[in-house]
């Protein structure tokens, strides 16, 4: 989630992120999730850390999985946001 708006050189909207983000809970990766993430890197041809993240995202029920990545544009199963990382709002 960073990354796009660290790119687009807008750090604000990176700090407010990444403040965001401490409000969740980190999710250790087990060997379904791993196991998930090779499938999920076969099947979309995913970079492993994307592949690492959405298999979490999918094993824990996620709503919806952010992204700035158009990677994840065939992606099924979650609803992908993909978000503009020169938008600042």
């Amino acid at each position: 989630m960073l990354t796009g708006p660290l790119k687009a050189g807008q750090t604000g909207l990176a700090k407010r992120y990444e403040k965001s983000l401490s409000h969740y809970a980190v999710i250790p990766v087990s060997t379904p999730i791993a196991a998930l993430a090779a499938q999920l890197r076969a099947q979309y041809r995913l970079k492993l850390p994307d592949a690492i993240q959405l298999a979490t995202a999918l094993d824990i029920g996620a709503a919806a999985f952010v992204t700035h990545d158009r990677d994840f544009s065939q992606v099924t199963g979650v609803n992908i946001l993909m978000g503009d990382p020169g938008h600042s709002t």
